[in-house]
């Protein structure tokens, strides 16, 4: 449902790969999410851990987003570090590039902690994964250790900015504006926007003209519900946030008007 977090299916999980024809051997998963915003719960993350145990997966978990944790009460919990025993089939990737604004210097790290599975994971990265530069280590290092300052100001930044987003979205209005959001904020700086009440080909191509706004679209997300949305990334000013969610509720309300006659 719009707003409601959103959640596995792992009973389709597991029916899903039982039955696949390719026979899969990695689970990939993001936590926190890209692009619902959920911060995972610790009966989420077991159920994780169980599948790829069941069905003898290795794990690659995806844990970039792990420091833009912005609802109270909420946390971020490494999976590794909850189930020791999943490390011998995990690697976990990190990067200080979302948090601290470093995605220029190329700057990515994984933590294997299995010795035959790290050596598998350096064999396919040859040649594919580039090395740090040294700047990108002196980067890595200023940002982890002398960062904090920073991280605490974004963290308030983009709590105002996801209100404002609130602001612009409420449920009340989406009967005229046919705008949804489909996502409860939790972590990152994405909102997950549901369009499917506009009826268009192409939302993040819509929106690009006549609303100039540079959403990235669902296709690459996996979505196969029927519905359609575009991301929001909200990691800006916040006057650059209102005038964009202005631009946008005007566009599709103008949409729903010319739908509804």
């Amino acid at each position: 449902a719009p707003g409601a977090p959103w959640t596995f299916d792992f009973a389709d999980w597991r029916a899903r790969l039982r039955a696949s024809k390719q026979a899969p051997r990695l689970l990939v998963l993001c936590s926190p999410q890209n692009p619902t915003g959920r911060v995972l719960t610790r009966e989420e993350l077991a159920e994780v851990a169980a599948v790829a145990e069941e069905l003898d997966l290795v794990v690659c978990a995806d844990e970039i987003w792990s420091d833009l944790v912005l609802e109270d009460g909420a946390k971020h919990e490494p999976l590794v570090k909850l189930f020791p025993d999943l490390a011998k089939r995990t690697v976990t990737l990190m990067a200080p590039s979302k948090t601290y604004n470093l995605a220029g210097l190329g700057i990515a790290f994984a933590v294997t902690p299995d010795a035959d599975l790290r050596r598998a994971f350096r064999r396919a990265a040859r040649g594919i994964v580039t090395q740090m530069s040294p700047l990108g280590y002196a980067g890595l290092e200023a940002a982890y250790n002398e960062g904090g300052p920073w991280r605490a100001e974004l963290i308030d930044h983009l709590r105002t900015g996801r209100e404002i987003i609130r602001e612009h979205l409420r449920p009340e209005d989406a009967a005229a504006t046919g705008l949804q959001l489909a996502s409860t904020l939790e972590a990152t700086y994405l909102a997950w926007i549901d369009v499917t009440d506009l009826e268009l080909r192409d939302p993040a191509l819509y929106f690009e003209e006549q609303a100039k706004i540079g959403f990235t679209a669902d296709f690459g997300f996996g979505v196969k519900s029927g519905r359609q949305y575009v991301r929001l990334n909200y990691g800006c000013s916040h006057d650059d946030l209102r005038s964009a969610l202005e631009r946008l509720v005007a566009a599709a309300t103008a949409r729903m008007r010319e739908l509804n006659g």
